[in-house]
């Protein structure tokens, strides 16, 4: 089927019209002003289906897109329907030891090493706001670093169990720099004083030393999400714990106050 592009004349940014043969739009796309070209693409529903990006600090002008995949939906188990039979066949239950978060994360890690079929709809119904002085997550405890080592433990064997291919294509190492690492620092910042560097240094350490590391450098996927996480991920692959937890540090204070 060939397409065929138009672009809006009347427009402060880039935006087009995907037309079919028959001259029916069956994509929209529309530009955002951001540090470098960003378009979004809309179905003929309206509805987002993808995003592309230019990559900065890059010699020639390079562009990303970035689909919809079920990782995007999130770790939470609220914006998903399990079949029952599903869940008591494969007696997947939530673990009742996380008490401070990370507990759905794990729900669905456990769906993810059963499941032979899922569905994914980008289409958002509902906005859901956490109130973080009324929630356990907003309280630090080391329940919570527990968990995400508990999750670690998982992840390999999900990894495992699907051959190692998302280790090969990088995916693997995208799960663990946002699902866990990010979240290990973001959660030391909760800490303030109840920590010292030192004891936070270890705790980071330990961490890294968790056998889910233990993989060939591969920031292939990182890429399409952005340089922060390309920086965080290879300095903490490489064992520079504190220059990421001060960086963090500092954007929480200026975007926290």
């Amino acid at each position: 089927m060939k397409l065929l592009f138009k672009q809006r004349i009347f427009s402060w940014l880039d935006s087009y019209d995907i037309y079919d043969e028959k001259g029916e739009t069956v994509y929209t796309v529309k530009g955002q002003l951001s540090f470098g070209h960003k378009l979004f693409i809309y179905n003929k529903y309206g509805e987002h289906i993808g995003t592309i990006k230019e990559e900065i600090l890059t010699f020639l002008p390079r562009f990303a897109l970035y689909e919809n995949e079920i990782t995007n939906t999130g770790n939470g188990v609220w914006n998903a329907l399990y079949r029952r039979r599903f869940i008591e066949q494969n007696y997947i239950r939530f673990d009742e030891t996380m008490h401070f978060g990370f507990e759905d994360a794990m729900f669905n890690i456990k769906t993810y090493q059963t499941f032979e079929k899922m569905v994914l709809n980008p289409r958002v119904y509902y906005v859901w706001k956490n109130r973080m002085e009324h929630s356990t997550t907003g309280k630090f405890n080391m329940n919570y670093i527990k968990s995400l080592e508990k999750g670690l433990d998982e992840e390999v064997i999900l990894a495992r169990q699907f051959e190692n291919q998302t280790i090969e294509n990088g995916k693997y190492h995208t799960r663990l720099v946002k699902n866990y690492v990010y979240l290990l620092y973001d959660y030391l910042n909760l800490a303030k004083n109840k920590l010292s560097i030192k004891e936070k240094r270890n705790i980071l350490k330990c961490f890294r030393n968790h056998e889910a590391f233990a993989v060939k450098n591969n920031y292939k996927s990182i890429k399409n999400q952005g340089l922060f996480f390309i920086v965080l991920w290879t300095l903490f692959y490489h064992k520079c714990y504190l220059i990421p937890y001060c960086a963090i540090h500092m954007k929480q204070k200026i975007f926290n106050n």
